[in-house]
């Protein structure tokens, strides 16, 4: 029973945070949605598109453990070869696509408050509504984080050394995307390297290097703390449950009021006045 509701948990985690992550990578829409169901392959040039990309393809993982768990036979306690496959790469990319979504999302709100157009031209500032900007640079992380809470905090040397490897390349990769664009258009892709160059573009990857790996210890400690705080499996699973809901309902209120100050969602309630302030 207990592993049952493990894993509808985890499920509802991980189905929610794929339509999240897949909805970020669409083209933004002025409609009801905020996008239009389209995928444009350049907008993989964005860093925070092509971490949207892997965040989708970790919750694809995690969906197919739990379902390859629920079907195999039950009589067999070791886990398949498939399933051990899955969990190989889905322990060492989710620690990576935490940490880079934790990393985007913060540079990313600093960087917009100071200056928008050093990460969005003036026609993506026009186009990208709130919630949108949100879903690519702040929720992928909420969920991120409850996938997180559900798997082993156990991990072998070769599972943390695998895990700085994927910080390193993912940096490198990164910067390759960015030169690539560049040589292609010849013009940056985001405003604060047009401003100063490949020594920003140099200097941004030794921070995000620095800072995914500072994330990641970060992160250890924080769910070490949580679950510490909530012993014995039902407590947890239970943890993970509320935290899911509390996510969900949050997103659900986001997307609603977004919804109504757009105008697409005209609420009127008798006797009730809504904010005017803009979500």
């Amino acid at each position: 029973m207990k592993k049952a509701l493990e894993k509808k948990s985890s499920m509802v985690v991980a189905g929610a945070g794929l339509l999240l992550s897949a909805y970020g990578n669409l083209c933004p829409e002025k409609n009801l949605l905020g996008v239009s169901m389209q995928f444009n392959p350049r907008c993989l040039f964005y860093i925070t598109n092509f971490t949207l990309l892997l965040v989708s393809i970790n919750f694809i993982f995690r969906i197919a453990i739990e379902l390859h768990a629920a079907y195999r036979d039950k009589t067999r306690i070791e886990k398949t070869k498939i399933e051990r496959m899955l969990t190989y790469v889905h322990r060492r990319l989710l620690p990576l696509v935490l940490s880079a979504e934790t990393f985007i999302a913060v540079f990313f709100w600093i960087a917009y408050l100071l200056n928008p157009a050093w990460v969005f031209s003036r026609a993506q500032q026009d186009k990208i509504c709130l919630f949108l900007n949100m879903c690519m640079h702040g929720f992928p992380v909420l969920f991120l984080f409850g996938d997180y809470l559900s798997i082993s905090s156990i991990r072998t040397k070769n599972e943390e050394r695998d895990t700085n490897v994927c910080f390193v390349v993912y940096s490198v990769v990164c910067a390759l995307i960015m030169v690539l664009y560049k040589s292609m258009t010849d013009r940056w892709r985001y405003g604060f390297l047009n401003a100063y160059g490949y020594s920003a573009l140099g200097a941004f990857c030794v921070l995000m290097l620095i800072s995914l790996y500072g994330i990641y210890q970060g992160m250890k400690i924080l769910k070490q703390n949580i679950l510490q705080s909530r012993p014995g499996v039902r407590s947890k699973i239970n943890l993970q449950r509320k935290y899911m809901w509390l996510v969900c309902a949050f997103v659900a209120l986001c997307f609603l009021k977004q919804s109504y100050n757009t105008g697409y969602l005209p609420l009127k309630i008798e006797g009730v006045r809504f904010a005017s302030v803009s979500f």
